[in-house]
Parts: structure tokens; C-alpha cells; sequence
């Protein structure tokens, strides 16, 4: 987990919160705290995006792609879920940090809420 927090008005709040789903290859027994993994189980070491979107939408939300009009993101295609103000960076291309399809990261920020309705 990532917290981004930026100065204003002498405060530092916090402006948006990211899951670095990727690094679980790296082993999710340093990775996952084990309060958590006493609760939910054993982490896998990566997550599919057909599953992940399959999940969101049984919950009753939908799933949108999300262009990439800067064409900043190279291989990485991003999506978004309009009901939460959730963006997720799934692999587009196989490479040397992940295989394709599969979930990146997940971030929120209160920012998006606004902009999706």
C-alpha cells in the first residue's frame, strides 16, 4: 500500500491510496502483513484482471477502459470503476515485470470520485 499525502494550507492530507498489487511476486509472506494473511488467507502471487473485472461486476458495479490519450502508460491499459473512484493498471504486453493481463496496481483518490459522478 501507498499513501500520497501533499501540503495545503499548513495540513498534509491524504489525496490518494494505491494497492502495488505487482510486487506480491516478490513473495507475500514479506509482502502481506500476517494480521492480514490470518484473516484472508494466503495472498497468490498475482491477479488475473478477468477475474478482478469478473468480481466487480458480480458486485454490481461496472468497469470502463480508460484511454490513454497522452499515451503515457506504454504497455500498461488502465480502467476505471465509476461507483468507487477506483483506477486499475492492468499488463498489456508480456515483459520482464509481469505477464499480460495481469492487475498492476489499483488506486483511489477522492480527485476521481468527483470526476466520475
Amino acid at each position: 500500500m501507498e499513501l500520497s499525502f501533499q501540503e495545503e494550507n499548513g495540513l498534509w492530507p491524504c489525496f490518494g491510496v494505491s494497492v502495488q498489487v505487482h510486487r506480491l511476486r516478490w513473495g507475500t509472506v514479506a509482502g502481506v502483513p500476517a494480521a492480514l494473511r490470518g484473516t484472508y488467507g494466503e495472498f497468490a502471487a498475482s491477479t488475473r484482471w478477468a477475474d478482478l473485472a469478473d468480481a466487480i461486476v458480480r458486485l454490481g458495479c461496472s468497469v470502463e477502459p480508460e484511454p490513454d490519450e497522452a499515451g503515457t502508460t506504454g504497455d500498461i491499459r488502465r480502467y476505471r470503476v465509476p461507483e468507487s473512484g477506483v483506477r486499475i493498471f492492468v499488463r498489456g504486453d508480456e515483459g520482464a515485470q509481469g505477464a499480460a493481463g495481469e492487475v498492476w496496481s489499483l488506486s483511489v483518490s477522492p480527485a476521481w470520485w468527483r470526476e466520475g459522478g
